[in-house]
């Protein structure tokens, strides 16, 4: 992947700056053991060949091109040394009297002592190197940001400490090989990832403007957290406000296996997933509107302070007071803008409050640098569909609805015109709670309020459902049907079976009774009470029971409802 550094093919620079000079001896060592040409000489020269191939290919392997280097390099050199130390001292080497004789004639003490010298100042050389890399490439590691900020080293160790090892946290593949060892989590992907659409996949749930999207990819890649690097617009701490362009290239890369995959939404852009334009203005390299609404960018400004009077200006706070001062402008400082001319404020909530519905807060490092959010899908597993919607010009009106998702509902509001009503579900009619895949119908009398609407007046209908989310929280949401005209009302019609239908008489002035009640008519019904002979208050039955059915009915639908403890004389039995 082009993103990944240690995927790129190595340089010949490469080669020499990682290994200096045992690369240069590596041709006398391979010599010296063609010259020799046994089994381990064999082995040796096809392991170096071998890594030096996949070298070329992949630079990470260079950390396994070093040891054969080394080998052979010292191989080379120790047999050249063996041939000149040969002349010092008493040490000598199998030579014939005439190659003696050959190398005496060319070879005195100060040649001997110059390869001898030579081959000091390269060693020298390698140290010195060696030191040169430790000082300024390895004087401190990069899980320190900026070599002073130990917020990774915190949000790993809260990550062993607190989550399972099963636990799958998604975040960019540059913190993989921390977040496995380190934080004992799994991860999809990481600095081995050759899995380029898995690494797509992850960039589109980042750089999505839908928050539900998003969470449809990020429950494709099965994660139960979201981990984001912010750096708080500083360069030099390598945040992921400085990544995102390969997040979008990457995923537009295999735009069409994710069209084939069935992942298209509503918000791509046209022939790829992601137009980049809408996102930075390439030549003026400022961000434009669906930047600022992505959730890579609410994940990492999310419940960040804004206002830089109010950030104490104490060396704990240099961070969030620089974010602050950039966002907002503060002094001398002026405000970072967007390609429109706009403040970056303008795009943020005060102090980071976006209205999330998916990502719920787990852990924020110290200074805010690591944040790992809880990947809630109640907004996935939550829905419902109203269907058969009237308005009729009598006073009521009525509706189904259909929960079509995995969560139990409750029913919170219902709206004719945005304007609420009081509701009555058939099925819950005392707790208004749809349960999930059920069905119920919903009955509001608009003439509670003195309302009146008249036929062929424009209407539409507003549903504000409430499930219980992850933390105690919760999720809430609302659906709309498409206008549609009121209608003239029906007069409603039911009977009583009386032939499955009963009435037993307690003792001489009680009855208890159960009756079967159809709808008979063309209309959805509400059975508002039931009463004995006369309907005024005092005869109405104060108890009921709904055995069967409920007391809004369908056209043809039944109901058996228990009816207990009315007065009644004991002969004749009253008419109910």
């Amino acid at each position: 992947t082009a993103s990944v550094a240690e995927h790129m093919p190595s340089a010949c620079s490469v080669f020499y700056y990682n290994t200096l000079i045992p690369l240069l001896l590596i041709p006398l060592g391979v010599f010296f053991c063609f010259k020799r040409g046994n089994a381990s000489d064999v082995f040796m020269i096809t392991f170096l060949l071998s890594i030096y191939y996949f070298t070329g290919s992949m630079i990470r392997i260079i950390l396994l091109f070093a040891p054969a280097a080394a080998l052979l390099g010292a191989y080379g050199l120790v047999n050249v040394l063996k041939i000149f130390g040969s002349y010092v001292g008493e040490k000598r080497v199998d030579l014939s009297r005439k190659r003696k004789r050959q190398v005496k004639r060319t070879i005195g003490n100060g040649e001997i002592f110059g390869v001898f010298l030579l081959v000091g100042v390269l060693c020298a050389a390698q140290v010195f190197h060696g030191v040169d890399i430790s000082i300024n490439q390895l004087s401190y590691s990069q899980i320190v940001a900026g070599g002073q900020y130990h917020d990774w080293e915190e949000a790993l160790m809260w990550m062993k400490e607190n989550l399972k090892g099963t636990d799958v946290v998604v975040s960019w593949w540059d913190y993989g090989y921390w977040l496995t060892p380190i934080g004992n989590v799994t991860t999809v992907n990481d600095n081995g990832t050759w899995n380029s659409t898995r690494i797509g996949l992850t960039g589109m749930a980042f750089m999505q403007t839908n928050e539900i999207y998003s969470a449809k990819i990020l429950r494709l890649l099965k994660a139960d957290y979201v981990l984001v690097y912010f750096g708080f617009l500083i360069n030099g701490l390598g945040g992921d406000e400085g990544k995102w362009p390969w997040m979008l290239r990457i995923c537009n890369d295999h735009y069409e296996k994710y069209k084939q995959m069935g992942l298209e939404e509503d918000n791509w852009a046209e022939g790829s997933v992601f137009d980049e334009s809408e996102y930075i203005n390439s030549t003026s390299q400022k961000y434009e509107d669906k930047w600022f609404d992505s959730q890579l960018v609410h994940l990492m400004f999310g419940y960040e302070p804004t206002d830089p009077a109010k950030i104490p200006n104490t060396p704990e706070n240099q961070l969030r007071l620089y974010y602050a001062m950039q966002i907002s402008g503060y002094g001398n400082t002026p405000p970072r803008k967007d390609d429109n001319g706009n403040t970056w404020k303008s795009h943020i909530p005060d102090n980071g409050q976006y209205d999330f519905k998916v990502f719920r807060p787990a852990y924020f490092s110290r200074n805010g640098m690591v944040k790992i959010w809880k990947v809630d899908y109640t907004a996935l597993d939550s829905s419902f569909s109203i269907k058969n919607a009237e308005v009729y010009d009598n006073g009521y009106a009525t509706f189904e609805l259909k929960n079509t998702g995995k969560k139990n509902l409750t029913i919170k509001e219902v709206k004719i015109n945005d304007v609420a009503y009081n509701f009555t579900m058939a099925e819950n009619i005392d707790d208004n709670i749809l349960p999930a895949t059920s069905e119920d119908v919903v009955w509001i009398n608009y003439a509670e309020k003195s309302d009146k609407f008249q036929i062929d007046d424009v209407v539409n209908i507003s549903v504000t459902a409430e499930a219980q989310a992850y933390g105690g929280n919760t999720y809430t949401f609302t659906n709309y049907t498409d206008n549609f005209f009121v209608t003239a009302g029906e007069k409603g019609s039911i009977k009583i079976n009386r032939c499955n239908s009963t009435v037993i008489q307690i003792d001489e002035t009680t009855i208890n009774a159960t009756i079967e009640v159809k709808n008979i008519g063309n209309t959805i019904t509400k059975i508002d009470h039931f009463y004995l002979n006369n309907d005024v208050p005092q005869n109405w039955f104060n108890e009921t029971k709904y055995i069967e059915g409920a007391p809004i009915l369908k056209p043809g639908e039944k109901a058996k409802v228990f009816l207990k403890n009315r007065a009644a004389p004991f002969y004749p039995i009253g008419m109910i």
